[in-house]
């Protein structure tokens, strides 16, 4: 869905930093919302990178700008040709199997528990089970 919204010609690189651990902000980039998350730092602070010129101007309008956050660096990038090497093969996607047989939740939390091995931890929720299902290369198609 975001594919081509966001400008991939990369002409300028902005670092943002936050003094705040985690800082979550929303702009309006070409009339929608969009969610910006700063990435925490190990020293304390907050810092966000973006090559897109749109989000770098957005960032630049909000009336927070140089109160919660500041522009730490500004670079022009270059955009060079990516070259391939020919003997370099992109991995098929992986094989995965479809267990037909589980058709709720709790089966399939018990097979990825018995027959894959994963912690009963990690198989909390349904949406946790879901993602072991993925990790581990199976699919329940009939997971009502």
């Amino acid at each position: 869905m975001w594919r081509g919204f966001f400008n991939t010609t990369k002409k300028m690189r902005a670092e943002f930093r936050s003094r705040w651990g985690v800082y979550l902000t929303s702009i309006t980039v070409r009339g929608l919302r969009v969610k910006i998350r700063f990435s925490e730092l190990r020293d304390g602070g907050s810092y966000y990178v973006t090559d897109d010129k749109d989000i770098i101007n957005a960032l630049k309008k909000e009336p927070v700008f140089g109160v919660d956050y500041f522009v730490f660096k500004e670079e022009s990038v270059s955009n060079p040709k990516q070259v391939v090497p020919e003997q370099e093969t992109v991995d098929p996607e992986p094989d995965i199997e479809a267990i037909e047989s589980v058709t709720n939740i709790n089966e399939a939390r018990e097979y990825l528990r018995e027959k894959k091995g994963v912690k009963i931890q990690k198989l909390n929720t349904p949406k946790s089970i879901l993602k072991q299902a993925v990790e581990n290369g199976v699919t329940f198609p009939n997971l009502k």
